[in-house]
């Protein structure tokens, strides 16, 4: 089974508080949101609702709960910005997440009744109905879609077309 890298994180977040503060901290009061563009690491913990807990300043809690984790996880550094601990893990991370990921047999599956069900719309106009500029951008944006799922398939073929026929060159050449 595939565990998601917050959950991971909540979970060592959980096992350092009741560790450093000798507290449990429930799932709500434990954040972890993917950090913004503007600063260092993948995954921010907001340390805010542990304030609490903790009965120290933001900063301070967000160092002691960092140190931690870093014991605990392969996170390659961290930093605390006004409240916000921003975690930055290693390659070893992430290269053990997708050897879950490759391993599990639902990887691409939504457990059964989990999701409600989607609809997709056709593009096709309605012949009764005069054309109009609605109907022109829905199918722009359909084959805009389409090609850019097909994208990588049709570049992976070009790929296995061309090294066919550079090895069998090769293999003419030689005889």
């Amino acid at each position: 089974m595939m565990i998601h890298p917050q959950k991971v994180i909540q979970e060592a977040v959980h096992e350092t508080i009741k560790e450093l503060f000798d507290q449990e901290a429930t799932d709500s009061q434990i954040q972890i949101q993917p950090t913004r563009k503007e600063f260092e690491g993948e995954f921010t913990v907001v340390v805010f609702p542990l304030l609490k807990i903790s009965k120290n300043a933001p900063e301070k809690t967000g160092q002691l709960i960092g140190e931690k984790l870093k014991d605990q996880l392969p996170i390659d550094d961290f930093s605390v910005v006004k409240g916000f601990l921003n975690l930055k893990m290693k390659t070893s991370f992430w290269v053990d997440h997708l050897k879950l990921t490759y391993d599990a047999d639902s990887y691409g599956f939504s457990p059964p009744n989990s999701k409600p069900l989607v609809m997709v719309e056709y593009s096709s106009p309605n012949t009764n109905k005069p054309l109009h500029l609605g109907v022109l951008v829905r199918r722009i944006r359909n084959h805009w879609s389409w090609l850019n799922i097909l994208r990588p398939i049709q570049i992976s073929l070009c790929i296995w077309g061309i090294c066919e026929i550079f090895f069998l060159d090769i293999r003419f050449q030689k005889f």
